[in-house]
């Protein structure tokens, strides 16, 4: 219901500006450069979950090369003896 009644008084500012732009005219309103609050959280949330993603990658990776230094200076201790 709230859904519904939000889009309808979105209504009262679409509908005039779209009968605007068919006839020619460049017209924008206040509630045209706020961009819509849903498709922005979507590209935020998209954005960071691609740079957390991309941190965890690089951290496994790092975490790997870490680990085979680790064995690669335990094998070179044992090379060398006590």
């Amino acid at each position: 219901l709230y859904i519904m009644a939000l889009s309808s008084f979105k209504l009262i500012d679409l509908i005039p500006n779209q009968i605007m732009r068919w006839m020619g005219s460049g017209v924008s309103t206040f509630s045209d450069l706020t961009g819509d609050a849903a498709q922005s959280l979507t590209q935020y949330t998209s954005v960071v979950g691609n740079q957390v993603s991309s941190a965890a990658v690089s951290g496994i990776q790092g975490l790997g090369s870490g680990a085979k230094s680790f064995i690669a200076s335990a094998q070179n201790l044992g090379k060398k003896g006590p």
